[in-house]
């Protein structure tokens, strides 16, 4: 390559802040290994950079971590699921989340305190708004769970109806499962209660499925359910029936302890 040649192509790869190339081959080499020096200590830069980046990245996503992660847990559906085996927490009968949802511990504890004296409790699981416990006797395992959400009436009209709609039999007759009974009633003081007993919603008929959820005229909405096995969506019974019968579970829905 001519001289000429060679600084012609040096001048395209120096940026617009490098210095005029002087005449004569000493000033076009000396260039030259400028450049390449620059060249290499951007590259270098550039991997330290990506290397952080990706550093950055395993942090925030928690990769590599080792410690147990306890799964989402399934919210008592009022409407069909969009998601298996458990819908999001954002969601409820097609309603946003609603805000401010009691601290996990309080809901725990609320739940625990409301179970039959001398319960066997075991397997706590609890997150905002929301707790589960497994009760333990002599006929078996059954799970309990409950979900508080204190602003659900004021979350709009989900799938375009009232949001009452879904606080009857015939609002959940699309998504019941064949064997499914419903029971609805409003109380004394507005609190809308529906009440059903049958195979779990998501279609494992082994799994009996007894849930009360009511809804108050506050707004705060307190759904409890009972299954007879420890892993509903397994379609393994660990028991016959849940140990609670509707009528405690009416009884624990009902009470004032829940946290909102």
């Amino acid at each position: 390559m001519q001289l000429d040649d060679m600084r012609k192509a040096l001048r395209t790869a120096i940026e617009t802040d490098e210095p005029p190339i002087a005449d004569g081959p000493a000033a076009v080499f000396t260039t030259a290994r400028r450049i390449r020096t620059r060249q290499r200590l951007v590259t270098v830069a550039a991997g330290v950079a990506t290397l952080g980046l990706l550093a950055g990245v395993v942090s925030v996503l928690g990769l590599g971590r080792t410690d147990d992660v306890q799964p989402a847990v399934p919210v008592p559906q009022v409407a069909p699921a969009s998601a298996s085996p458990s819908p999001s927490p954002s969601t409820a009968g097609g309603c946003p989340c609603p805000t401010g949802e009691p601290a996990a511990a309080k809901v725990l504890a609320a739940l625990k305190a409301l179970l039959p004296t001398g319960s066997a409790v075991s397997q706590p699981v609890s997150q905002d708004g929301f707790a589960e416990v497994v009760i333990t006797d002599r006929l078996g395992r059954t799970k309990v769970m409950v979900n508080v959400q204190p602003a659900f009436g004021q979350g709009g009209k989900p799938g375009g109806g009232d949001l009452r709609d879904i606080f009857t039999c015939e609002g959940r007759s699309g998504w019941a499962q064949r064997g499914t009974t419903c029971t609805e009633r409003v109380l004394d003081d507005g609190t809308r209660m529906v009440v059903t007993e049958g195979p779990e919603t998501t279609g494992h008929d082994r799994i009996v499925q007894r849930t009360v959820d009511l809804l108050r005229p506050d707004g705060v909405r307190v759904a409890v359910t009972a299954y007879n096995a420890v892993k509903p969506k397994g379609n393994t019974p660990t028991r016959q029936v849940p140990v609670l019968t509707l009528a405690q579970l009416e009884v624990m829905a009902t009470s004032p302890r829940w946290p909102v």
